[in-house]
């Protein structure tokens, strides 16, 4: 699953409230296999999958409010017209901010996040 999106084609809203300056939004899903081992030998008893969700927005901030406030999110909720995605515990990856000019600039953040919720 991987998917891109415009900021006209998209809400996002973070936490319950709507983003504005969306240029764009990337989703990307991240399944890690584990093996459980039986103790004295290296055969596999049971394996468990662990899948941990990327998203990746670019917007545009106002200069003088600073880039990033805080760098844990409790919900990211993507809303287009043929639904609604809704990521939870959502943890700041990383983020880098390019100036565009003396009032804003242009942000991009990635956020890791544990739960999906497809609507």
């Amino acid at each position: 699953m991987r998917e891109f999106l415009k900021g006209e084609d998209i809400t996002v809203l973070k936490n319950g409230n709507i983003l504005g300056g969306i240029i764009s939004v990337e989703t990307q899903k991240n399944s890690t296999v584990y093996g459980v081992k039986q103790y004295m030998s290296d055969s596999v008893s049971c394996a468990h999958t662990k899948d941990e969700y990327t998203v990746t927005i670019e917007m545009n901030v106002p200069s003088r409010e600073g880039f990033l406030k805080e760098s844990r999110m409790d919900s990211i909720e993507l809303k287009t017209a043929d639904g609604s995605e809704t990521y939870r515990n959502c943890t700041v990856k990383s983020a880098w901010c390019r100036h565009k000019s003396a009032d804003f600039s242009i942000l991009k953040m990635v956020l890791g996040c544990e739960k999906r919720e497809v609507t």
